[in-house]
């Protein structure tokens, strides 16, 4: 991770016959908007029909060999930071069966569309030991992916933000089957049973931030500053323990 998008091919299954070709432009022009707030262009694109309707891009980057942000390279004593809320998965899952208000579902389509872009100029002059993105393994799939041989994490499970209605509609079992399969896979290495927030497969989710115990505070502040205004400190790098992840 730290890479800048160069340019970008849209991927696009729509189902013409039902749906309207206006709606069609609407996601195209969002794609390209959002391509160009980070600094890219769109260069064509793949269109086929589907029933299933989805929008991807193939994107090209750039990154410094110096800036690269690998995702294993956490030291004992770093903190995390989590940018972004949890719950994505779940709102979307209630979206698709007419259960949110406008108001729950602006609000969860604003975190959604809000680029990861940012958190890379924020964070200009600190070192970041390592970086992930929560997508769809979860959070606690994608802290896995930031172990090694010398560290485990303290989670701090109070901590980590949630989107305020996700526990809710969790709650009433309104929640992505890939989030099971989540809980599934990492309850081996996890130190007790954790909610299924935690393992909330994420459409767009924030960034995971390892950095200093010195820089942290200022890190969090330029973060918020910078619009993660949910993002917030949520685990401690710790030696090699029992468990790769502890839950306290």
């Amino acid at each position: 991770m730290g890479g800048e998008v160069i340019n970008a091919l849209n991927i696009v299954g729509f189902d013409s016959c039902n749906l309207a070709p206006e709606i069609l432009g609407e996601i195209l022009q969002g794609g390209a908007d959002k391509v160009r707030e980070c600094g890219g262009v769109i260069v064509g694109g793949h269109t086929i029909e589907t029933q299933q309707m989805y929008y991807g891009l193939s994107a090209t980057g750039k990154v410094s060999p110096q800036n690269f942000w690998a995702n294993n390279t956490a030291e004992v004593g770093n903190i995390l930071i989590l940018t972004k809320p949890l719950g994505s998965g779940i709102l979307s899952t209630a979206i698709k069966a007419d259960l949110l208000s406008m108001e729950q579902i602006n609000e969860v389509a604003g975190i959604m569309a809000q680029l990861n872009f940012y958190a890379l100029k924020a964070l200009s002059g600190i070192k970041v030991y390592a970086a992930t993105d929560v997508t769809g393994f979860g959070f606690l799939g994608h802290l896995s992916e930031m172990l090694n041989d010398k560290i485990s994490f303290n989670v701090f499970e109070k901590d980590v933000p949630v989107i305020a209605s996700a526990k809710e509609f969790a709650d009433m079992g309104i929640i992505p089957e890939g989030s099971y399969k989540n809980r599934e896979f990492a309850k081996h290495f996890v130190s007790k049973e954790a909610d299924i927030v935690l393992f909330d497969a994420q459409t767009s989710g924030g960034l995971l931030l390892a950095v200093s115990e010195n820089d942290a505070s200022l890190a969090l502040k330029r973060l918020k500053e910078a619009g993660y205004e949910r993002s917030a400190i949520i685990a401690q790098t710790v030696q090699k323990g029992e468990f790769d992840i502890f839950l306290n």
